[in-house]
């Protein structure tokens, strides 16, 4: 009867002390904070039983392992983090009857002091352009309303896709977009520029002159001597554009009598240029593209001048454009047309017959693009230069037969 007795309070001592046995539960450190870039770190478990850490289902970051018994080393492993707002999130971790909380910060990204700037050059045709994205942010592009002429087609965080529609006027039209945090804070501003349709100051250029031209002699052709002259028109841009209704000018006043003392005096010209001859480029505004780097040849005569000379003469029936005029009734020297070259619109000539370019050089040549709108006849009407010029070897005054040609306009 007392080795039964002894027996049940040994195994009541034995069970009662495990039963009894206070659990231990630590995590070390007790609180994990990241970057926005995200990354991994580690926490330290202690506990004298088995215990389980579990997230709190927030999908942005993850833990391993996920149970364990004893002292052991717990890997947190977060994602990276682009929104405005910090975010946080709890692990749990429970061992029997103990369950202790483990806190996650996350900080948002960081704003640049300054947002960056970006310019984009887009030709009058429009399309489909990539601007590269603010990585690392969730973002927002704002467009303002008077830049309907251009749309966000997608967005992420490689690229911005965007679509600008056909620039249809002469003009240049200028934007600029803004790409924001969500709650507002700047990260890039882009500006736009979308050319015209019609070169500006500087894009169109004249490459080269053959002024002198081959003395042929007689030919079939009535305008021959000296008739394979030239000019060479070149865009100068990054870019296209439609060359309708460029004028070409002669200018009025002779250079080359310098050396002589001989000459007329002319009035200043402080704002404008004066032109006895102005011939336009044919076309109703969207004829002529010229695309960057390329050129228009336009010929005086549009022969094939190799038929006389054929290792200096030209062959320019390949022009693009000739420059032919009608003669005045009752002169004998009649111009010669090419019925396969565009013939370039005679604004004003000062010829009776054919133009023929001064075979040493001594008149300027300018190239300008008038007004939209503009007509050959409203020019000639109201801008004729009204002034006098002076012969200087005997003083004597005359009226100056050409038209002034405003300084902006010039290309």
């Amino acid at each position: 009867m007392k080795k039964s007795l002894v027996f049940i309070f040994a195994l009541s001592v034995l069970f009662g002390c495990t039963k009894t046995e206070p659990v231990v539960l630590t995590a070390s450190p007790d609180k994990l904070e990241f970057g926005a870039a995200g990354g991994s770190s580690e926490f330290v478990v202690d506990a004298n039983f088995e215990w389980t850490a579990k997230t709190d289902g927030q999908d942005w970051y993850s833990i391993s392992p996920q149970t364990g018994t004893g002292h052991a080393t717990v890997k947190v492993t977060v994602q990276q983090h682009i929104k405005s707002a910090v975010r946080s999130g709890s692990i749990s971790i429970i061992s029997r009857d103990k369950k202790i909380s483990l806190p996650l910060i996350q900080a948002s990204p960081a704003v640049p002091s300054e947002a960056e700037k970006v310019s984009e050059n887009v030709g009058f045709a429009g399309g489909e352009i990539k601007i590269a994205a603010p990585s690392g942010y969730e973002f927002k592009v704002i467009v303002p309303e008077d830049m309907s002429w251009l749309t966000v087609l997608s967005s992420n965080q490689e690229n911005i896709v965007l679509k600008v529609t056909e620039n249809p006027g002469r003009s240049d039209r200028k934007g600029e977009i803004s790409v924001t945090t969500t709650d507002n804070k700047p990260l890039k501003s882009i500006s736009f520029v979308q050319y015209g349709t019609a070169p500006k100051a500087g894009e169109l250029l004249i490459e080269e002159i053959f002024f002198q031209g081959n003395k042929i002699g007689d030919t079939k052709y009535n305008d021959a001597t000296y008739g394979d002259q030239y000019f060479i028109l070149t865009n100068n841009s990054d870019h296209a554009f439609y060359a309708d209704g460029v004028l070409l000018l002669i200018g009025e006043i002779l250079s080359g009598a310098y050396k002589t003392n001989v000459y007329f005096k002319y009035p200043p010209q402080d704002d404008f240029l004066g032109a006895s001859d102005l011939f336009a480029i044919p076309g109703s505004g969207k004829d002529v593209l010229l695309d960057a780097g390329k050129s228009l040849v336009i010929a005086i005569a549009a022969q094939n001048f190799k038929e006389k000379l054929p290792e200096t003469g030209c062959d320019l029936t390949k022009a693009d454009f000739e420059i032919y005029e009608e003669s005045n009734p009752g002169i004998p020297q009649k111009d010669t047309d090419n019925p396969d070259v565009p013939n370039m619109v005679v604004w004003r000539k000062k010829s009776m017959s054919y133009t023929i370019l001064h075979q040493r050089g001594f008149y300027g040549y300018a190239l300008a693009l008038p007004p939209e709108g503009m007509t050959a006849e409203t020019f000639l009407k109201d801008y004729k230069w009204n002034d006098k010029k002076v012969f200087t070897l005997n003083k004597a005054e005359s009226q100056i037969d050409a038209y002034k040609v405003p300084q902006a306009w010039a290309l």
